[in-house]
């Protein structure tokens, strides 16, 4: 019975390394295509809608109407612009030239002082499904903060206030759960190719027969073609974790050595995953198949 030797792994894992160094195709898909993946997608996938065009009409004319339309103004979502009548609203919708019209009327500031609620008009444009549900949102959110600065000119206010406050993503920039999610699915499917083309590569050309006929054991073949292709990934984890904190302000809070033991875990198992699927298969166009099915 042979033990597992760690000189006959270690001689895998150099051999293995050396292969690495000089395949130029294996270090593009470790380290150069998750950062292009990362960058592309990155800039590409945006949820958030900003500089919405808003034409409102103020025909209260008062401090608080004021107060309501320069604060659609200091957000970065909508870019608010006058207009003299409001039937003209309905027609910059039409014209494409505002996605939404917001109309105060004559008696706005006297309503909500009185404690009555002051009623403001409300136009958005429906043709674009996918944003209008996120353009509502903003507004509700934006008149909610509007009110507060209102009713505390009113001393007879009532001193409570309901606020939402949304934890980890106060911005609720998309781009903060978008990116960590692509680094994930693009480090796994990076972790799984390379041990599933590099392996079928070798059952192809007839090499790994002569590795299995060698006095090495099943378990020291796995250490030492596997533990390169685990360090290789994590290097690619890092520089995709860097370009998100540098390129996309991603924050991260929490520790990092948690982070190291979770993504060493992870991309073991979709090593593990690779490897299975190109002893499987033995062929580089079905593993490849393969590999993009259990990657995503």
């Amino acid at each position: 019975m042979r033990f597992f030797s760690r000189e006959r792994a270690a001689a895998i894992f150099s051999k293995e390394c050396k292969h690495i160094l000089r395949d130029p195709f294996t270090l593009i898909i470790a380290l150069l295509l998750p950062l292009a993946i990362v960058l592309i997608l990155g800039n590409s996938i945006e949820f958030n809608i900003r500089s919405i065009k808003m034409a409102y009409y103020d025909a209260d004319r008062t401090e608080s109407s004021r107060m309501l339309i320069d604060t659609f103004g200091s957000s970065d979502y909508f870019k608010p612009y006058p207009i003299d009548n409001p039937d003209v609203g309905f027609d910059e919708i039409l014209a494409e030239r505002a996605r939404a019209v917001l109309v105060v009327p004559p008696d706005f500031e006297r309503e909500v002082l009185a404690g009555r609620t002051g009623n403001v008009q409300v136009m958005v444009d429906g043709a674009d499904n996918s944003s209008i549900i996120a353009i509502t949102n903003y507004m509700s959110t934006i008149n909610t903060n509007a009110a507060v600065k209102i009713l505390k000119m009113n001393t007879s206010a009532s001193p409570l206030s309901f606020k939402s406050r949304y934890l980890f993503n106060p911005e609720l920039n998309s781009r903060w759960f978008s990116v960590p999610g692509l680094s994930a699915v693009i480090i796994a499917l990076v972790a799984i190719m390379l041990t599933t083309l590099t392996i079928c590569r070798e059952w192809e050309k007839g090499s790994m027969e002569m590795l299995l006929s060698t006095p090495a054991t099943t378990l020291e073949i796995i250490v030492g073609k596997v533990l390169p292709y685990a360090i290789l990934s994590f290097i690619g984890f890092i520089l995709v974790f860097i370009v998100a904190r540098a390129v996309f302000g991603v924050p991260f809070v929490g520790s990092y050595l948690t982070l190291t033991l979770a993504t060493l875990l992870f991309i073991l198992g979709y090593l593990a995953m690779g490897l299975f699927i190109s002893v499987s298969t033995h062929k580089q166009e079905v593993a490849i198949q393969f590999a993009l099915i259990v990657g995503l």
